[in-house]
C-alpha cells in the first residue's frame, strides 16, 4: 500500500517537473493540497487505499519542501 502511494506521488512529481518546477514551487501549498486530495479521491473506498493516498501525500509534501530549499520559486513579477 505504501509502495503504491509513493509510486503515485513520484508520478505526480514528474508531471510537476514537466510543468516547470520553479513556477510550481511558488504555489507549493496549493499544489500539495490538490495532489493529496486527488490521491484521496482516486484511492477512496478502502482503508488500504486511504493509507496509500496519505503515504503519497506525505511523500509529495516532503519532496516539495526539499525542492523548495534548492530551487528558487518563480512567482508572477510585475514590471517584467
Amino acid at each position: 500500500m505504501i509502495t503504491i502511494g509513493i509510486m503515485s506521488a513520484v508520478g505526480i512529481i514528474i508531471v510537476l517537473f514537466k510543468m516547470g518546477m520553479a513556477r510550481v514551487l511558488a504555489y507549493d501549498v496549493y499544489v500539495d493540497i490538490a495532489a493529496t486530495a486527488f490521491l484521496m479521491y482516486v484511492f477512496s473506498g478502502t482503508l488500504g487505499g486511504m493509507i496509500a493516498a496519505m503515504a503519497g501525500g506525505l511523500f509529495i509534501s516532503i519532496s516539495l519542501l526539499i525542492l523548495k530549499m534548492y530551487i528558487q520559486p518563480k512567482a508572477f513579477r510585475w514590471g517584467k
